[in-house]
Protein backbone atom coordinates (compact mmCIF):
# COMPACT_ATOMS: atom_id res chain seq x y z
CA UNK A 1 0.00 0.00 0.00
CA UNK A 2 2.81 2.38 0.88
CA UNK A 3 4.45 1.72 -2.51
CA UNK A 4 1.14 2.33 -4.33
CA UNK A 5 0.49 5.54 -2.41
CA UNK A 6 4.02 6.75 -3.15
CA UNK A 7 3.61 6.02 -6.85
CA UNK A 8 0.29 7.87 -7.00
CA UNK A 9 1.88 10.88 -5.27
CA UNK A 10 4.70 11.01 -7.81
CA UNK A 11 2.26 10.74 -10.73
CA UNK A 12 0.06 13.51 -9.30
CA UNK A 13 3.10 15.73 -8.83
CA UNK A 14 4.24 15.16 -12.41
CA UNK A 15 0.75 15.94 -13.76
CA UNK A 16 0.57 19.10 -11.65
CA UNK A 17 3.96 20.27 -12.88
CA UNK A 18 2.96 19.48 -16.44
CA UNK A 19 -0.22 21.57 -16.10
CA UNK A 20 1.74 24.48 -14.63
CA UNK A 21 4.25 24.40 -17.50
CA UNK A 22 1.44 24.17 -20.06
CA UNK A 23 -0.35 27.20 -18.57
CA UNK A 24 2.89 29.16 -18.48
CA UNK A 25 3.58 28.25 -22.11
CA UNK A 26 0.07 29.33 -23.08
CA UNK A 27 0.41 32.67 -21.30
CA UNK A 28 3.89 33.48 -22.54
CA UNK A 29 3.04 34.18 -26.23
CA UNK A 30 0.17 36.45 -25.15
CA UNK A 31 2.50 38.53 -23.01
CA UNK A 32 4.98 38.83 -25.88
CA UNK A 33 2.18 39.78 -28.25
CA UNK A 34 1.06 42.60 -25.94
CA UNK A 35 4.61 43.94 -25.79
CA UNK A 36 4.93 43.72 -29.57
CA UNK A 37 1.64 45.57 -30.03
CA UNK A 38 2.79 48.51 -27.90
CA UNK A 39 6.01 48.77 -29.93
CA UNK A 40 4.30 48.74 -33.32
CA UNK A 41 4.49 51.93 -35.38
CA UNK A 42 1.71 52.85 -37.79
CA UNK A 43 2.79 52.61 -41.42
CA UNK A 44 3.03 56.03 -43.01
CA UNK A 45 3.36 57.73 -46.37
CA UNK A 46 6.24 60.15 -46.94
CA UNK A 47 5.47 63.57 -45.41
CA UNK A 48 9.03 64.91 -45.38
CA UNK A 49 8.11 68.21 -47.03
CA UNK A 50 5.55 68.85 -44.29
CA UNK A 51 6.93 67.22 -41.12
CA UNK A 52 10.67 67.65 -41.72
CA UNK A 53 11.50 70.49 -44.12
CA UNK A 54 8.36 72.62 -44.25
CA UNK A 55 8.35 76.05 -45.86
CA UNK A 56 5.21 78.06 -46.46
CA UNK A 57 3.60 76.94 -49.70
CA UNK A 58 0.18 78.64 -49.63
CA UNK A 59 -1.16 81.96 -50.81
CA UNK A 60 -4.31 83.81 -49.81
CA UNK A 61 -6.53 82.41 -52.55
CA UNK A 62 -5.58 78.81 -51.77
CA UNK A 63 -6.06 79.27 -48.03
CA UNK A 64 -9.41 81.01 -48.53
CA UNK A 65 -10.63 77.99 -50.48
CA UNK A 66 -9.50 75.54 -47.80
CA UNK A 67 -11.01 77.51 -44.91
CA UNK A 68 -14.19 78.44 -46.76
CA UNK A 69 -13.76 82.17 -46.19
CA UNK A 70 -13.53 85.17 -48.49
CA UNK A 71 -10.06 86.01 -49.79
CA UNK A 72 -10.76 89.62 -48.82
CA UNK A 73 -10.90 88.53 -45.16
CA UNK A 74 -7.33 87.22 -45.30
CA UNK A 75 -4.14 89.25 -45.37
CA UNK A 76 -0.41 88.86 -44.85
CA UNK A 77 0.95 90.45 -41.65
CA UNK A 78 3.69 93.07 -41.77
CA UNK A 79 5.94 90.79 -39.74
CA UNK A 80 5.47 87.09 -40.39
CA UNK A 81 6.90 84.36 -38.20
CA UNK A 82 9.96 82.70 -39.77
CA UNK A 83 9.93 79.21 -41.28
CA UNK A 84 6.18 78.86 -41.36
CA UNK A 85 2.92 80.25 -42.72
CA UNK A 86 1.35 83.31 -41.13
CA UNK A 87 -1.93 84.96 -42.16
CA UNK A 88 -4.42 87.31 -40.54
CA UNK A 89 -8.14 86.54 -40.64
CA UNK A 90 -11.01 88.97 -40.11
CA UNK A 91 -14.19 88.09 -38.28
CA UNK A 92 -12.89 85.82 -35.54
CA UNK A 93 -11.88 88.27 -32.86
CA UNK A 94 -9.49 91.18 -32.44
CA UNK A 95 -6.53 91.46 -30.10
CA UNK A 96 -6.30 94.33 -27.54
CA UNK A 97 -4.65 96.65 -30.06
CA UNK A 98 -7.24 95.99 -32.77
CA UNK A 99 -5.33 93.39 -34.78
CA UNK A 100 -7.12 90.49 -36.43
CA UNK A 101 -6.86 86.78 -35.64
CA UNK A 102 -3.43 85.47 -36.55
CA UNK A 103 -3.20 82.00 -38.07
CA UNK A 104 0.18 80.30 -37.97
CA UNK A 105 1.44 76.80 -38.74
CA UNK A 106 4.81 75.11 -38.79
CA UNK A 107 6.80 72.12 -37.56
CA UNK A 108 7.77 71.91 -33.90
CA UNK A 109 10.59 69.78 -32.45
CA UNK A 110 9.64 66.58 -30.71
CA UNK A 111 10.73 62.94 -31.25
CA UNK A 112 9.30 59.74 -32.68
CA UNK A 113 8.94 58.34 -29.17
CA UNK A 114 7.46 61.61 -27.96
CA UNK A 115 4.85 61.58 -30.73
CA UNK A 116 3.99 57.95 -29.95
CA UNK A 117 3.48 58.79 -26.26
CA UNK A 118 1.40 61.86 -27.12
CA UNK A 119 -0.92 59.77 -29.30
CA UNK A 120 -1.26 57.06 -26.64
CA UNK A 121 -2.03 59.65 -23.95
CA UNK A 122 -4.66 61.42 -26.05
CA UNK A 123 -6.36 58.13 -26.92
CA UNK A 124 -6.33 56.98 -23.30
CA UNK A 125 -7.72 60.28 -22.00
CA UNK A 126 -10.39 60.33 -24.68
CA UNK A 127 -11.56 56.89 -23.57
CA UNK A 128 -11.31 57.45 -19.81
CA UNK A 129 -12.34 61.13 -19.61
CA UNK A 130 -15.21 61.71 -22.06
CA UNK A 131 -15.87 65.06 -20.39
CA UNK A 132 -12.79 66.36 -22.24
CA UNK A 133 -14.48 65.69 -25.57
CA UNK A 134 -17.34 68.01 -24.67
CA UNK A 135 -14.70 70.71 -24.07
CA UNK A 136 -13.27 70.19 -27.55
CA UNK A 137 -10.16 68.28 -26.47
CA UNK A 138 -9.38 64.98 -28.10
CA UNK A 139 -7.78 63.23 -31.04
CA UNK A 140 -8.89 61.70 -34.32
CA UNK A 141 -7.38 59.79 -37.20
CA UNK A 142 -6.54 62.09 -40.09
CA UNK A 143 -8.28 61.58 -43.42
CA UNK A 144 -5.05 60.05 -44.78
CA UNK A 145 -5.42 57.28 -42.14
CA UNK A 146 -1.72 57.33 -41.21
CA UNK A 147 -1.48 60.39 -38.93
CA UNK A 148 -3.44 61.70 -35.96
CA UNK A 149 -4.88 65.16 -35.40
CA UNK A 150 -5.07 66.31 -31.79
CA UNK A 151 -7.04 69.27 -30.43
CA UNK A 152 -6.07 71.81 -27.76
CA UNK A 153 -8.85 74.43 -27.87
CA UNK A 154 -7.69 76.07 -24.64
CA UNK A 155 -4.44 76.94 -26.43
CA UNK A 156 -6.06 77.50 -29.82
CA UNK A 157 -4.08 74.69 -31.45
CA UNK A 158 -4.57 71.74 -33.77
CA UNK A 159 -1.64 69.31 -33.88
CA UNK A 160 -0.59 66.73 -36.48
CA UNK A 161 1.17 63.73 -34.92
CA UNK A 162 3.01 60.97 -36.77
CA UNK A 163 5.09 58.31 -35.00
CA UNK A 164 7.54 58.09 -37.93
CA UNK A 165 8.81 61.68 -37.62
CA UNK A 166 10.79 63.61 -35.02
CA UNK A 167 8.60 66.71 -35.38
CA UNK A 168 4.97 67.47 -34.67
CA UNK A 169 3.07 70.02 -36.75
CA UNK A 170 1.28 72.86 -34.93
CA UNK A 171 -1.54 74.92 -36.39
CA UNK A 172 -2.40 77.89 -34.17
CA UNK A 173 -5.53 80.03 -34.34
CA UNK A 174 -5.45 82.08 -31.12
CA UNK A 175 -7.55 81.94 -27.96
CA UNK A 176 -10.50 83.90 -26.57
CA UNK A 177 -8.18 84.90 -23.74
CA UNK A 178 -6.00 86.94 -26.12
CA UNK A 179 -8.74 87.81 -28.61
CA UNK A 180 -11.29 89.52 -26.39
CA UNK A 181 -14.09 89.81 -28.96
CA UNK A 182 -14.06 86.15 -30.08
CA UNK A 183 -17.16 84.19 -29.13
CA UNK A 184 -17.22 80.51 -28.16
CA UNK A 185 -19.09 79.76 -31.37
CA UNK A 186 -16.42 81.48 -33.45
CA UNK A 187 -13.69 79.61 -31.56
CA UNK A 188 -15.33 76.24 -32.25
CA UNK A 189 -15.89 77.13 -35.88
CA UNK A 190 -12.27 78.10 -36.34
CA UNK A 191 -11.14 74.85 -34.72
CA UNK A 192 -13.07 73.03 -37.43
CA UNK A 193 -11.54 75.14 -40.18
CA UNK A 194 -8.01 74.50 -38.92
CA UNK A 195 -8.77 70.77 -38.84
CA UNK A 196 -9.76 71.07 -42.51
CA UNK A 197 -6.44 72.79 -43.12
CA UNK A 198 -4.51 70.04 -41.32
CA UNK A 199 -6.13 67.36 -43.48
CA UNK A 200 -5.55 69.44 -46.61
CA UNK A 201 -1.84 69.85 -45.87
CA UNK A 202 -1.42 66.14 -45.23
CA UNK A 203 -3.04 65.28 -48.58
CA UNK A 204 -1.03 67.97 -50.37
CA UNK A 205 2.32 66.74 -49.05
CA UNK A 206 1.64 63.00 -49.08
CA UNK A 207 4.05 61.07 -51.34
Amino acid sequence: MKKIAGTLLIVATLISCGDTKTKAAENQPQERSAIENTSEVMASADYSTLLTEYSCDMDIDELAGVLGVSASDLSLPDQASPNGCTFELKGYGENPIGGQTRLYWNTSKNSKEGNKKEIATYLKNQEEMPENISMGMGIELAETKDCYIAFQPAHGRVIILNENYDNMFLLSYGTPRTLKTRTEEQHNELRGKMTQLANYLLKKHKK
